[in-house]
């Protein structure tokens, strides 16, 4: 391929003297490493290095890639764009470093984005629990890995969708669903009543597909009973499993 030895496009930016002095003829630098995710991992990486442009676009994607070493995500996660640091956020690999640094972010889309991760640290699940930010306690009372304490807790939001999130989470202990099942809402009581036939079988010993046992059972306060509280015993006397 044929290269021009000087540069004389009459556009701003342009340089006289060889095309290797122009900032648009020159050729670009290849990333060093095989990529943008192994530079910014390397130990020399400078902090806020490729800020703009293009460099920004390569950042956002290192950031999305599972294949980025948990060490760039760690330096991703300290970049200055927003969309940077949601994309580290939403990569299934990204390290729990990176988790714990970034729900503290300022920004509502990356704590949410943490929130709603599925190997984000109890620690960091709970801490974000005490928040005020609704949008982010939704994505909290979604996470199965939520501790149950904080799910009865979270059930006793104001934000009705809050209260939502954990009547549709499957590791809402009993409490909670007590709770969820007396809500103001309409919305929160019918997704208890929905997702109960799941939660009654898995608790009472009520084989899923006997649906006279669990409609039966539904209508009572399942959620404080055991397999050997009265009301089971006699609803499987009556509709036994299969």
């Amino acid at each position: 391929m044929k290269t021009n030895t000087r540069c004389t496009a009459p556009v701003r930016g342009h340089r006289n003297g060889t095309s290797a002095s122009c900032p648009i003829h020159a050729p670009r630098a290849a990333f060093p490493g095989g990529g943008v995710g192994a530079m910014l991992g390397g130990p020399t990486a400078p902090h806020g290095a490729l800020t703009s442009g293009l460099r920004a676009n390569a950042r956002e994607k290192a950031a999305a890639d599972d294949s980025t070493s948990p060490e760039a995500l760690e330096r991703l996660a300290k970049d200055r764009l927003v969309r940077v640091r949601v994309r580290v956020a939403n990569n299934r690999r990204a390290p729990a470093k990176a988790l714990a640094l970034l729900s503290e972010d300022e920004e509502r889309s990356v704590r949410a984005a943490v929130a709603r991760h599925s190997s984000t640290p109890v620690g960091v699940l709970v801490a974000l629990s005490g928040g005020e930010d609704a949008i982010v306690l939704r994505r909290v009372a979604e996470n199965p890995r939520t501790p149950p304490g904080h799910l009865t807790t979270l059930a006793g939001s104001e934000d009705y969708a809050v209260r939502l999130a954990v009547a549709g989470n499957p590791g809402a202990p009993a409490e909670a669903l007590g709770l969820l099942a007396l809500d103001e809402s309409t919305m929160v009581r019918d997704a208890v009543y929905v997702r109960a036939p799941r939660r009654i079988a898995h608790a009472l010993g009520v084989d899923l597909a006997n649906a006279e046992a669990i409609d039966m059972l539904r209508d009572q306060e399942w959620w404080t009973m055991t397999p050997e509280s009265p009301e089971v015993v006699l609803t499987l006397a009556l509709h036994p499993n299969a």
